[in-house]
């Protein structure tokens, strides 16, 4: 079993962050450009409606559903195949969407793009979290998804100087070589003892049940906010790119604003206190959406959201206190499918729900926010719990 990392091996994780930092910044900047231009790209070129946008959204969250199953592939294969293997789909999915001809092979290649996101996601937080200490947790792995935002900030520039000019074809084949330079890249250096842990399993656990809860109606309001609060910008107040862009990138400046803060203030407060209180702000968000017309103030609405959408640092970061670092790959991935459940069937549910002039989608949406703070308690009470036996 693996217990506490020798001085060896954490000098081989602390070696191998460099290039886990990188993959990180290079993927999530091909996953920017891909969400910054799948809305216009979609009703422009294939002229989706709500339903058939709804469809899509739930079929790319499909393969984050098997995300559970790499907790009984893990013992046989390596953690760097995996994250190759990863890489190079999501490079090929970003490839074959700028290449699509019709709107089937545009889901086929998206559908592909996001099974390589759906290992990649818990791989990479496994082999970063193996190397951090329990109460470094949150505060290391924010910093570590702030390269997301980050990468998003990159991605827009390069929309902006790439797109005008050339077209989304270009833009897209040359995310998708970057993330495909990558996988060959982690392939070669990362070192064999991060690249394997024989010990991960799956095994679903009554003390995590807040962790699955909260992962799952993350994927339900995630799912609502990315599938309709653009679209609802975009058909009905007819946000152009530069719109869509614009604002894109503004909220990924203050998601990467947002990270730092919630990993200086969960290194402060407590984690769960933090997230009930994150959980809040949402909340009232879609309740905005929901009575709001003006498009300047849904925008401002969509910048507050980007900012607290920062709750996977608490969530993740809290398993190396009610986890081990045998189960962690299983525990992550566990949680990724029920965060894409959420994501398959709530875009689904609101494509029904979805009309102009009551908008219940977004009612939806603060129902689920509104559970998330009545779990996320719950976590404040266990980290209760563990601090008195702690100090027993």
């Amino acid at each position: 079993m693996i217990g506490r990392l020798t001085p060896s091996a954490s000098r081989l994780l602390g070696k191998a962050s460099v290039y886990i930092g990188l993959s990180y910044f290079l993927v999530f900047i091909g996953q920017n450009i891909w969400r910054s231009t799948f809305h216009n790209y979609a009703v422009e070129h294939f002229h989706f409606s709500p339903i058939k946008i709804g469809l899509a959204f739930s079929l790319i969250s499909l393969p984050g559903l098997f995300s559970a199953t790499l907790g009984f592939i893990s013992p046989r294969v390596k953690l760097v195949i995996l994250l190759t293997a990863a890489c190079f789909m999501i490079g090929g999915g970003l490839v074959g969407s700028g290449l699509s001809q019709s709107w089937p092979l545009l889901l086929f290649s998206i559908l592909v793009l996001h099974s390589g996101f759906a290992v990649y996601y818990p791989t990479i937080n496994t082999i970063f979290l193996l190397g951090v200490k329990p109460k470094q947790a949150v505060k290391r792995l924010s910093s570590l998804k702030s390269l997301g935002p980050f990468a998003s900030l990159v991605a827009t520039a390069l929309l902006m100087i790439v797109l005008a000019p050339y077209g989304y074809v270009p833009m897209l084949a040359i995310s998708g070589g970057a993330v495909l330079a990558t996988g060959l890249l982690c392939a070669f250096n990362l070192p064999e003892s991060q690249a394997t842990d024989r010990q991960n399993r799956l095994r679903f656990k009554k003390k995590l049940t807040p962790y699955y809860l909260l992962n799952f109606l993350n994927g339900c309001r995630s799912g609502i906010f990315k599938t309709f609060v653009l679209y609802y910008l975009i058909t009905e107040f007819n946000f152009e790119l530069k719109n869509t862009a614009a604002i894109v990138l503004a909220g990924n400046g203050l998601t990467f604003l947002g990270y730092q803060l919630v990993g200086r203030l969960s290194a402060k407060y407590d984690p769960g206190k933090v997230l009930v209180f994150l959980y809040i702000i949402m909340f009232l968000n879609f309740l905005g959406f929901w009575s709001l017309q003006r498009p300047e103030l849904l925008s401002l609405l969509y910048l507050v959201d980007s900012m607290v959408f920062c709750t996977s640092a608490i969530t993740d970061g809290c398993l190396k206190f009610i986890s081990t670092n045998e189960d962690l790959l299983g525990d992550i991935a566990a949680g990724v499918s029920l965060y894409h459940l959420g994501g398959v069937i709530m875009p689904v549910v609101g494509g029904l729900l979805y009309n102009r002039q009551d908008l219940d989608v977004f009612l939806l949406g603060s129902l689920c926010a509104l559970l998330s703070i009545w779990t996320a308690s719950c976590l404040i009470r266990q980290n209760a719990v563990r601090k008195n036996n702690e100090s027993l």
